[in-house]
């Protein structure tokens, strides 16, 4: 409905509107008996299709970009222009890197390869998977069991972090969820600490959500999806119940459901907790639970039927089972 309405506004006005949407997305949209007229082939552009041209000019306007950036920190002017040079990608490489297929898109590659120190060492190899490559980065932080790691899923848990405005219950159920050793649980984090930490997420991770001072969000989607990948392993229930709308139905899914390695599986235990997230009546604005015996308004009961049969896991009996076994 809502895209309906946004492609009636570019009708009536002049309006122009870009949207953009994984083709995964896409595909699974127009799988529906009836989808908007604004995902018909008339008005989709795949911007995965670039010629070796484009990319070529993408690659080089990042490269020039990084290469000013590192020679603006060389005091002498000599020096600065023979490390310039040693920046550049050898044409080999750069011949290679613009002839790959990455899962997220060139230009974002380009961003991720030229943000991140990690990356970039990694010349060619870092555009054969990108993807891999920022998710390794990511559960490395995991795995070391860094504050930076905590945040960054704070922030896909809340949308952003405000350093002086923190939901300290939330902090304390990831300090348990992560199993951290560090006294945190019982002392807290101090703001200075945090602010440490957020600064390190600044590239490629992060970039300041408002003006204010101390607000930060994600950069990209990429950077969320691949969070909610990590720690979806660690507490999928935490997961299930605390995501955005747009990771729930984009991104959950079951083994049977599973289309691509950018998805979550959630084991059966779970079932019972993605069925009642479902059985929520999010549109209305207020989350509320719905008895399927109970006293409920047409309204609501259609934006729940909507959740379950839109969602990709209808399809699993084990799930559905699951569904239909719930009391509320």
């Amino acid at each position: 409905r809502a895209i309906d309405s946004m492609y009636a506004c570019t009708r009536r006005d002049k309006v122009l509107l870009l949207l953009g949407i994984q083709k995964q997305i896409l595909e699974e949209a127009r799988e529906q008996f009836s989808y908007p007229k604004l995902l018909s082939d008339k008005f989709v552009v795949d911007t995965s299709s670039l010629t070796v041209d484009d990319r070529k000019n993408i690659y080089d306007l990042f490269e020039e970009q990084y290469i000013q950036t590192k020679i603006a920190s060389e005091r002498s002017s000599v020096i600065a222009q023979k490390q310039g040079q040693a920046y550049k990608a050898l044409d080999k490489d750069k011949e290679s890197i613009v002839n790959t297929e990455s899962v997220y898109g060139f230009p974002l590659a380009c961003r991720l390869y030229f943000d991140q120190e990690h990356f970039h060492e990694l010349g060619v190899a870092f555009f054969n998977r990108p993807d891999a490559n920022l998710l390794n980065e990511i559960e490395k932080l995991r795995k070391e069991k860094t504050l930076s790691y905590l945040l960054l899923v704070y922030i896909l848990l809340c949308g952003k972090i405000d350093i002086d405005n923190l939901n300290e219950e939330l902090l304390r159920r990831l300090y348990t969820a992560l199993d951290f050793t560090e006294g945190l649980k019982a002392q807290g984090v101090s703001n200075w600490k945090i602010s440490d930490a957020l600064d390190t997420l600044k590239k490629p991770y992060l970039e300041k959500a408002t003006d204010t001072e101390g607000e930060y969000q994600f950069s990209h989607k990429t950077v969320s999806d691949n969070v909610l990948l990590s720690f979806g392993k660690v507490a999928p229930e935490i997961v299930i119940e605390e995501c955005s709308r747009c990771h729930l139905f984009e991104l959950i899914r079951t083994q049977k459901t599973k289309k691509s390695n950018t998805e979550l599986v959630i084991p059966p235990k779970c079932f019972k907790a993605l069925a009642k997230r479902l059985c929520k009546d999010e549109n209305s604005g207020i989350e509320r639970s719905i008895k399927f015996h109970g006293n409920v308004k047409g309204k609501n009961l259609l934006n729940i039927a909507f959740n379950i049969v839109w969602h990709p896991v209808s399809s699993d009996e084990k799930f559905v089972e699951s569904l239909l076994l719930l009391d509320t």
